[in-house]
């Protein structure tokens, strides 16, 4: 969906709506605050237009947000699997009880 950011005279559903279905996390986050100052400056309203399409079922993310989540988690694993083969291999004295 290649909707426009927010605009004075959408509603708050239509706005939230612009902004669950943008992919880019750094548009979704100045999106939120444009938003935001609209709702507050009062150049949003919280009456339905009733035209509004559903809510997605996820939020839109970008493909990039997505290699960098599976690249996190591979980091995190090979840190895990690192520390794992650490103790394996390092002896570590347990230290006498107080």
């Amino acid at each position: 969906m290649d909707a426009p950011a927010p605009v004075p005279g959408d509603t708050l559903v239509a706005a939230a709506l612009k902004i669950l279905h943008q992919p880019d996390a750094l548009l979704k986050a100045q999106w939120t605050e444009a938003a935001a100052q609209l709702w507050a400056a009062g150049d949003i309203s919280v009456t339905r237009s009733g035209a509004e399409a559903p809510p997605p079922d996820t939020p839109a993310r970008s493909d990039k947000a997505s290699v960098a989540v599976r690249r996190k988690n591979n980091l995190r694993q090979l840190r895990t699997r690192f520390v794992a083969q650490l103790a394996r291999e390092t002896s570590i004295q347990k230290l006498p009880a107080a």
